[in-house]
Order: C-alpha cells, then sequence, then structure tokens
C-alpha cells in the first residue's frame, strides 16, 4: 500500500486513475496554468500552476468515497496547498521536496460517505521563483467503481439547464458521420481536443439556451470530427434545416444540426452569441477557450458565406472564414448542436412534511409546494432507482426453558423489513 510521498506511477487495486487533461477537471484562471511534457509525467505531460499567476486552483467532482492527488515535487514549489471537499476546507499538503521528482502521491482521503463530492485543489503559498510553477498536478485516483464528473456535469436530461453539461460518445470512420451513444454515462476517455478522423471517445454537449420551440440547445465543447466534408453533414442530414433525428434517451426527442455561424461578418448568429460572447448564467467566462477549445480548428457551419453561395463559413475563434463544402482537411472540424425536448414529468417525495428529491442520496428541496421550474429541474426523473429488491434478512433466536424444553424467539422490526412475503424458522 502506498503512503503519501512516495511514487505511484500507476494506481493500486481498488482505484482507478485519470490524467491531468481529463475533461472534467476544470482550471482557472485560465492563463493560469500551462502544459509540461516530460516522459517521467503520467502519460508524459502535466498541468503547471504558474506562480506569476493568482488565485490557481483546479476543481473537479467524482462520484465514490477516496481520492488521491499525484504531483511532481521540487525545492522551487509551494509548501502549502489548500483542498477543499464539499466547500468544506479540509487540510493542506505540501509539493516541495529537495529534488525535483514527478508521480509523486502528494494526498489522500479515504473513508467519504458513497456519493457525489465536489473538489477544489488551490496554491496558498505561492514560491519565491516567480518565472516557474507553483506545482505541477499530474493526476488524480478515485474508486475503481466511481465516476469523475465536471463540477457542471450532470448525467441525466432532467438536471438540465444552462451551463449545465452532459457527457456524450462519438464514434466514427473516416469522412463518414458517425454515432452517438451514451447520453449521461462515462464510456470511454475524452476525444482529444484537437480532435481526431476516426474518432472513438467522449466530449460533452453545453446546455446554451432554449430554441423558439421550446427545445433544450447544446453545443458540443469540441470539434469531434476532423477531415469530414461538409457534403458528407448534409447527405447525412446534420448539417442544415431542422436536424437530423437521433435516438439518444428513451425519454426524450432529439435532433443533430450544426452551428449556425453567420452570413459572412454579421454577428447574429450561435457561434458569436454563445461561443464568443455568453456567459451561460454566470457559470462560465465569456469566449474562454478552456469550454470550448474554439482557437486551433475551424468549425463547420451551416451558413453560407456572403455573397459566395457556393462555400460554407467556418468559424474560429472571433473569425470568420469560408472552406469549399467538398473539403476534408484537417483544419476544419465537426461541432454538433444538440436540440432536446424532454417528454415525461418529474416525481417529487413528500415524507415527513419536505418535499425531497433522490441523487445518490435524499435531498430535500422544499418545505412549501414545490413550482414547475423546480420539479422540472430538480425532480426524480427515473423512479427505477427506487426499486426494491428481494432480500433475505438472517435474524439470531434467543433461547429460554420451558419445562423440558426449550423456547427460542426473535423480534422482527416492522419498520425496518416490510412487505415479509416468507418467513423460515431453522
Amino acid at each position: 500500500m502506498a503512503k503519501v510521498g512516495e511514487q505511484l506511477k500507476k494506481p493500486e487495486a481498488g482505484w482507478k486513475r485519470y490524467d491531468d487533461s481529463d475533461g472534467a477537471i476544470s482550471y482557472t484562471p485560465s492563463d493560469g496554468w500551462r502544459k509540461a511534457t516530460l516522459n517521467d509525467h503520467y502519460l508524459g505531460s502535466s498541468s503547471g500552476s504558474l506562480t506569476n499567476s493568482n488565485g490557481n486552483k483546479f476543481v473537479f467532482s467524482f462520484v465514490g468515497t477516496k481520492l488521491r492527488l499525484i504531483l511532481s515535487h521540487s525545492n522551487t514549489y509551494t509548501d502549502k496547498i489548500q483542498i477543499t471537499i464539499d466547500n468544506e476546507i479540509i487540510e493542506f499538503f505540501s509539493a516541495k521536496s529537495s529534488s525535483f521528482i514527478h508521480q509523486i502521491l502528494s494526498y489522500e482521503k479515504t473513508g467519504l460517505s458513497y456519493g457525489k463530492h465536489y473538489i477544489e485543489v488551490t496554491t496558498v503559498n505561492k514560491p519565491s521563483n516567480s518565472s516557474g510553477y507553483d506545482f505541477r498536478f499530474d493526476a488524480l485516483d478515485i474508486d475503481e467503481n466511481g465516476q469523475l464528473l465536471h463540477p457542471d456535469e450532470v448525467s441525466s436530461i432532467s438536471k438540465l439547464k444552462i451551463g449545465k453539461r452532459i457527457r456524450c460518445h462519438y464514434k466514427a470512420l473516416a469522412n463518414i458521420c458517425g454515432t452517438f451513444s451514451g447520453l449521461g454515462k462515462e464510456t470511454s476517455d475524452f476525444i482529444s481536443t484537437t480532435s481526431s478522423a476516426t474518432p472513438d471517445g467522449d466530449f460533452y454537449f453545453i446546455c446554451v439556451d432554449k430554441d423558439h420551440l421550446g427545445r433544450w440547445k447544446l453545443i458540443a465543447d469540441r470539434n469531434i470530427q476532423y477531415s469530414i466534408s461538409w457534403d458528407t453533414l448534409n447527405s447525412a442530414g446534420v448539417a442544415s434545416g431542422s436536424g437530423l433525428p437521433v435516438v439518444l434517451d428513451k425519454d426524450c426527442l432529439t435532433a443533430l444540426r450544426l452551428i449556425k455561424g453567420g452570413i459572412g461578418t454579421d454577428k447574429d448568429n450561435e457561434w458569436d452569441k454563445y461561443i464568443l460572447s455568453s456567459d451561460l448564467n454566470s457559470s462560465i467566462i465569456a469566449g474562454d477557450n478552456n469550454v470550448w477549445n474554439f482557437k486551433h480548428m475551424y468549425s463547420w457551419s451551416s451558413s453560407t458565406f456572403g455573397t459566395y453561395v457556393e462555400r460554407r463559413t467556418v468559424r474560429i475563434d472571433n473569425l470568420s472564414s469560408y472552406e469549399d463544402p467538398k473539403g476534408t482537411i484537417k483544419t476544419v472540424g465537426f461541432r454538433p448542436v444538440l436540440l432536446l425536448v424532454i417528454k415525461y414529468c418529474r416525481n417529487i417525495i413528500f415524507h415527513d412534511n419536505k418535499y425531497k428529491t433522490y441523487d445518490n442520496e435524499w435531498k430535500t428541496i422544499s418545505t412549501t409546494l414545490p413550482s414547475k421550474d423546480t420539479f422540472m429541474n430538480d425532480g426524480i426523473s427515473d423512479l427505477s432507482t427506487l426499486d426494491r429488491k428481494e432480500q433475505i434478512v438472517t435474524l439470531p433466536m434467543t433461547s429460554s426453558g420451558l419445562g423440558e424444553g426449550k423456547l427460542f424467539k426473535a423480534k422482527v422490526d416492522y419498520k425496518k423489513h416490510f412487505d415479509i412475503n416468507r418467513i423460515n424458522v431453522k
């Protein structure tokens, strides 16, 4: 069993590892972190907290009971890093050592209650080396049956609202519009933010608005495929119009299309409105590349480019350009928009004069009759989570004298054990 301060290059039995580049980890401020590449890092790179930036922290959530943080240590790194769990400062730990060494088990927390936990890791003491790093964060380990979550991530469509994100899987062959699956599930590693010609991984849909039909509008947080032509997407029904109907969840109606990128240089379009200008109800910094990953590759849009009706608008950062719809180039990618309408109602449980919902645990949401929005945002969408399963319970029996024989008895608590179908005595 590894101890804090020892090198730990792979997760031990009962644990699983996530790299620092995992899309569920959020780094702030965006200019306070830099990727550090080195063969000795886990998977060859880590995230360095820059000393010339203040308030540096990384945040994530996870479902499980235990956590380990893997960092690089150095004699120039900070000796005080603060960890906050579920909005409570738990303790401090250090990344300072006498030598430069990597993949060190720097922090461990076990014995948490099973469920979703919110984590913040923040530099407290800035080291004197103002041109270097506070520390390098390399990886984290959690329960082998746990799940890493972005702080704004939801796993159920019933929890969607502006600023929330939901995971989805995408798999495709070169220049073919692929298949979407696993909405709300962790299926595999994330598709690289630099995309792929043959992707097979997860990404996030981020909820940005509702359209004129009342459908949730979600935009992919990255280009999920490059070297795919607009014509290919159009043939699949994705490029324009009302979108391609797809089945991603039995309880909602969904369609996929491209983002509206503007006709020429106009600003009245989805790219400028959501990618560049919206803070999504104060949940993000508007135009944050760490959220949208839009600075290194153009995205196909559904729009034609001004008078060049034979060309299609492509967008990168705050720039507009155009490309031949037949083109299959590495610098232009597919960033889908998902339109979603939920076709069922939610449920809230009234118990002990309180209105409650269930999300890994019972939570009180109101003491008065909830509003429609509360039902929609916080209600239970899947009552199967409350299904009771058959259970066999063994109760010890005590004996007492009764003439020449003995009387055996046991007390059954009907508040705990209900719907009893059979009692066997042995």
